[in-house]
């Protein structure tokens, strides 16, 4: 038994570095099918979540065809209650793959039936969209099937030159505002020929005549990735809250959203961080992958995977170690939808990718495989629950 061990420790690295042959695939999935095997095999997948290096070098197809060999051999063998709970719960909350992204959380001795929703309303994902305001009140639409919006003292246009709105003039107001409602995003190109990528709910504020002040100011809510142009003449300074972000020119992103707090992470370059306190400013010069979170008085600063903040323009959702709630006020603004916990709910720590392409329905089934996690749908409210 003990060489039989030893030999599905060195076909599982094989399977993981992809240097089974045919025949050493057979023998491995062969492992997968005996019950006798469970208990190393649920040791091998836990220390597999341990070192998340590791974890990365399994495709998709793999970490799959681990979970799905797992199942089928609990549902056809009589293995014990807490053999079966053990290895479903690792295997399905580490490693279960539904084409959306994959979740991780600490493991839990405990098993949850998922409850499958029946959908009265279809609950799509967010789109290309928003809203150009003047100070004066000239509202515009923006058109979601354009690619964003180009912003002179002159003119305003789509990205493609195609005018905003034909036939509509211009406001002779300077001051400005893009929003984007909950459930769209847009970009802008400003008249400095900075670039800003707006996520769902948020505003960016700012002058018409931006690219003629010494100091290139705006104002951020929600969240927005930067794409500065560079002008060593001109600071460019961002607004967000307590925080005030200064550069030159460099990229980073900015979240500022309502009760959450305000974090800045830089891509490249370097910035000027700044936090208002009760002693005046506490200032920060942020590096490459840092990222300053505002924690009351206080700024937090602490090396991160910079790429991660920008998931969102990307196509995923992408959490770390965030909370159930911390999630779900990502979900409620993408998909426009109303979040309520029922009572009693205990929060949990996640982290993971899903795609912000699927509709809601498969987004909720991906969380609610972690056995953390169930929701009710009804209509656009989404009951949050253990």
């Amino acid at each position: 038994m003990h060489t039989e061990n030893k030999r599905l420790t060195t076909l599982f690295t094989q399977y993981i570095d992809n240097t089974l042959n045919e025949e050493e695939y057979r023998e491995f999935t062969s492992y997968l099918d005996n019950p006798l095997f469970q208990d190393q095999l649920g040791q091998l997948i836990s220390h597999t979540y341990e070192n998340p290096t590791t974890l990365s070098q399994m495709t998709p197809p793999q970490r799959e065809a681990i979970v799905q060999r797992i199942t089928q051999a609990d549902t056809s063998r009589s293995v014990s209650i807490f053999r079966t709970r053990k290895i479903w719960t690792v295997a399905a909350a580490i490693l279960f793959i539904l084409g959306l992204g994959y979740i991780f959380f600490p493991y839990q001795n405990t098993t949850h039936t998922v409850d499958m929703m029946a959908l009265d309303t279809v609950i799509s994902p967010g789109r290309s969209g928003g809203r150009l305001v003047y100070a004066d009140g000239t509202t515009l639409n923006l058109d979601e099937s354009k690619a964003g919006l180009q912003i002179t003292d002159q003119s305003v246009r789509y990205a493609d030159g195609t005018p905003l709105n034909a036939g509509t003039s211009k406001s002779k107001a300077i001051e400005a505002m893009v929003s984007t409602d909950y459930g769209q995003t847009y970009r802008i190109a400003l008249p400095d020929g900075s670039q800003v990528w707006l996520n769902a709910g948020s505003q960016l504020h700012f002058r018409t005549d931006l690219h003629e002040a010494p100091i290139r100011r705006v104002k951020l809510i929600g969240e927005g990735y930067f794409k500065v142009s560079k002008d060593l003449q001109r600071p460019f300074v961002v607004e967000a809250d307590n925080q005030k972000i200064e550069v030159l020119g460099t990229e980073f992103n900015i979240s500022n959203y309502p009760q959450e707090h305000t974090a800045t992470t830089l891509l490249g370059g370097s910035i000027k961080l700044s936090l208002r306190s009760s002693d005046g400013r506490v200032s920060r010069i942020l590096k490459p992958n840092e990222q300053a979170t505002d924690q009351g008085q206080q700024l937090l600063v602490q090396t991160v995977d910079a790429r991660t903040s920008i998931s969102w323009m990307n196509g995923d959702f992408n959490f770390n170690d965030e909370t159930v709630q911390q999630i779900m006020n990502k979900v409620a603004r993408w998909y426009n939808v109303e979040i309520i916990y029922q009572p009693g709910f205990k929060d949990q720590k996640l982290m993971g990718t899903i795609s912000k392409f699927e509709n809601i329905d498969k987004v909720l089934k991906m969380l609610e495989y972690t056995g953390t996690v169930k929701f009710k749908i009804e209509g656009r409210r989404i009951f949050v629950m253990n």
